[in-house]
C-alpha cells in the first residue's frame, strides 16, 4: 500500500489585539499557578495570606510591567489565580480584593523600572 498522507504547513500565527492580550493572560496566569504549586503546603499554611497575595502582585507586575497595550486587568488577574488554586468563595474572593486595594493604597506592590528590566536582562544574559 501507498502512503498517500499530505504534509498540512500551518503558517506562523501572528496574535494581535484581544487575541493576544488573552495569550499573555492565560500564559502568565499558567506560569504564576505553575510557580505557587511548587509551594510546599500552600493550601494549608497561606491561604488568605497577605504576604502571598502580595508575592503574586510582585510577580504579575515583574511580568507584565506595565504594558498598557495588553489591557490586563491586572487585580482581576491575581484575584483569578488565587481562587484557581484555593477554590476561595465569594466572602474569601472580597476579602483577597480588600487586600490587593490595601496593598495598593499603601505601594507595597512595588511596579518594574526601566532600569529594573535592564539589568534583570543583562544579568540573567551574562549568569
Amino acid at each position: 500500500m501507498e502512503n498517500n498522507s499530505v504534509a498540512i504547513v500551518v503558517p506562523p500565527i501572528k496574535l494581535k489585539n484581544s487575541l493576544k492580550s488573552h495569550f499573555h493572560y492565560e500564559t502568565v496566569k499558567n506560569a504564576i499557578e505553575d510557580e505557587l504549586k511548587k509551594i510546599p503546603a500552600l493550601k494549608e499554611n497561606f491561604r488568605m495570606s497577605a504576604q502571598l497575595t502580595l508575592m503574586v502582585c510582585d510577580c504579575l507586575e515583574k511580568m507584565i510591567s506595565n504594558n498598557k497595550k495588553l489591557k490586563i486587568d491586572k487585580k482581576a488577574l491575581v484575584v483569578l489565580i488565587l481562587v484557581d488554586i484555593f477554590d476561595l468563595n465569594e466572602q474569601e474572593k472580597t476579602q483577597i480584593e480588600e487586600q490587593i486595594e490595601f496593598l495598593h493604597d499603601s505601594k507595597a506592590i512595588k511596579s518594574v523600572t526601566i532600569v529594573s528590566k535592564i539589568v534583570y536582562k543583562l544579568s540573567s544574559f551574562f549568569c
